[in-house]
């Protein structure tokens, strides 16, 4: 190579280097702003869709005349309101997760003052003394026909709106837990910065879709498919505990598969937290060999060849969820074994039942091998040791009974920290949203994409 090829060369790099630099600024912003500006909103579907919709504009004042019963005025106006961030709770005081939503209204009340106006809402039903006691230092409203609901799209009590400081609807239908950082962020921002939003939001947009577009072209001529496993700086533990990971699904772990605890933490009941640790490649694992688990996310889901409905449909549906996401999950099918008699419970080690059973999976483990050709990761849990640690039933069967999980196919999302964010069912519409908001806010997920995007650039021809 002559000086003139050197000094191209270098120029390459250093402008492959300068690109990637600006394209690490600009995730970390987006990474920094999303901690902020992306609380975790409620709903999916259509609801989802146009609550999204109504985000980042002006708030309706014509709503508030749709309420009625005003304690402490007559109600608000845009002179009240203007310059301070307002906080809707929708409730209703016979409702019993109302309670612990309208307990935070008023600490938040307490903390912020003269800056924070919070409105509650109060169901058409039961809107009398008693209601009005239990929402005392709230700005309290009798939403009397359901006309305020109907046009704020609420679907049920609890539900929180924020408005910012310009008037705008910044955050339509957001959790609970969510509410205090995002009501934070909207004190922090002076009029300006809440009028300028939508625009930044805009610029960002735009900035983050045109390197996006130049990134695609790097990768045109690229094969990512040899892009080998990176090491990168694993993100604190801190990281971790600040995002906003999705929703659990409360009712599904109580009801249904029965892994809540009682133990209680405030107002929230406490999550019986569980981790993951990877299986060992062995002879009872075979489909597609998994990538390395650090920073990424791992979706796991129970089956048993004994139960048709928890493999006919899904393993396709896990197929194609590999292939959509093979840089950022490893999709795991634990196959496991249901219990042999009529009460779902396994009859005492060594019995000749758990015997036959077991013999009989082995055999079922073989057939699998042949049967037909997995694109995700398969691993036979022969003594249900993975699904027993992660939903058996600690008081009473444990890993021997946990197996009788199985006939709900069970999906469980675990983020690159191997910390379960989710559990519910592969086929609903709670599944796939808790995975998309896991990836979007796991910050090892975003560190090891950083990393290979370095990689991409040092390796384009």
């Amino acid at each position: 190579m002559n000086r003139s090829q050197s000094n191209r060369h270098q120029m390459n790099r250093n402008s492959m280097a300068l690109s990637t630099g600006a394209l690490a600024a600009v995730l970390l912003a987006v990474a920094s702003a999303q901690g902020a500006i992306d609380p975790v909103r409620e709903g999916s579907g259509s609801r989802r869709d146009a609550l999204n919709s109504m985000e980042l504009k002006p708030f309706p004042t014509s709503a508030w005349d749709m309420l009625s019963d005003w304690t402490g005025g007559e109600g608000l106006d845009t002179a009240q309101t203007d310059g301070k961030v307002v906080v809707i709770l929708t409730w209703a005081a016979w409702n019993p997760h109302s309670k612990g939503a309208v307990r935070l209204a008023k600490r938040l009340v307490e903390r912020n003052g003269d800056d924070l106006i919070v409105v509650g809402v109060h169901d058409a039903r039961r809107w009398d003394a008693a209601a009005v006691k239990a929402g005392e230092g709230l700005l309290l409203a009798h939403d009397a026909d359901g006309a305020f609901r109907k046009a704020m799209l609420v679907d049920q009590d609890p539900d929180f709106y924020l408005i910012d400081r310009s008037g705008n609807l910044r955050f339509a239908d957001i959790e609970t837990s969510s509410v205090s950082g995002a009501v934070a962020q909207l004190l922090a921002e002076t009029r300006s910065d809440a009028a300028d939003y939508p625009e930044k939001v805009v610029r960002q947009s735009a900035a983050i879709a045109a390197l996006e577009r130049r990134s695609s072209a790097v990768r045109s001529d690229l094969d990512l498919s040899n892009m080998p496993d990176m090491t990168f700086a694993v993100p604190p533990q801190a990281a971790y505990e600040r995002a906003n990971w999705p929703r659990r699904w409360v009712s599904f772990e109580t009801d249904v598969i029965n892994i809540r605890n009682d133990s209680r933490f405030g107002d929230q009941q406490a999550d019986d937290v569980r981790t993951f640790v990877p299986p060992e490649r062995s002879e009872n694992m075979f489909g597609r060999t998994p990538r390395s688990y650090d920073g990424r996310v791992t979706v796991l889901y129970f089956w048993s060849p004994s139960v048709v409905g928890s493999y006919e449909r899904i393993h396709p549906l896990m197929d194609t969820l590999q292939r959509e996401n093979w840089r950022d999950v490893n999709v795991i099918g634990v196959m496991s074994r249901i219990p042999p008699s009529n009460n779902n419970r396994f009859d005492q080690a060594g019995s000749d039942a758990d015997e036959k059973s077991r013999k009989r999976f082995e055999e079922l483990i073989q057939y699998a091998k042949t049967k037909r050709t997995y694109e995700h990761t398969i691993v036979a849990d022969t003594d249900n040791a993975i699904l027993g640690s992660l939903l058996g039933d600690d008081q009473g069967g444990g890993r021997r009974n946990a197996g009788a999980n199985v006939r709900y196919v069970v999906v469980a999302v675990f983020s690159s920290d191997k910390v379960m964010r989710f559990v519910g069912l592969p086929t609903e519409s709670h599944f796939r949203t808790a995975l998309e908001q896991t990836l979007r806010v796991d910050p090892g997920v975003a560190a090891r994409r950083l990393k290979e995007e370095f990689w991409i650039r040092e390796n384009k021809n």
